[in-house]
């Protein structure tokens, strides 16, 4: 089997998870999600773009929504949070910690 990790990206998530995520909330957290989005809250997730077997395939970190736009420093955190979430996953898939490695530190300086 042949394997490769293309990419890693942050993504900003500026309004509300897809429909899908919402239907599955309690009124309550529905009411919470959606009273963040008004309020200029967003979130953070870790997207990887691997290929396997010559077909491409999307992975994403759960994400972390309602974040307040402004903290900067709390968002680091969450950034490293969400790229941990994803290396987690990708070992699952078999790839070797190098190539993670690689791929998150190329994400961090912004090279594709």
């Amino acid at each position: 089997m042949s394997k490769r990790i293309i990419q890693i990206n942050l993504e900003g998530i500026e309004d509300c998870p897809n429909k899908s995520i919402l239907d599955k909330l309690s009124t309550p957290q529905l009411f919470t999600m959606m009273r963040n989005c008004l309020d200029g809250y967003l979130g953070i997730r870790a997207v990887a773009e691997i290929e396997i077997n010559e077909v491409v395939q999307t992975i994403c970190s759960g994400g972390i929504y309602g974040l307040e736009s402004d903290d900067t420093e709390y968002m680091v955190v969450v950034e490293g949070e969400q790229l941990s979430e994803l290396r987690e996953m990708l070992k699952e898939i078999g790839f070797g910690e190098e190539e993670i490695k690689s791929a998150i530190e190329r994400c961090r300086e912004g090279i594709t």
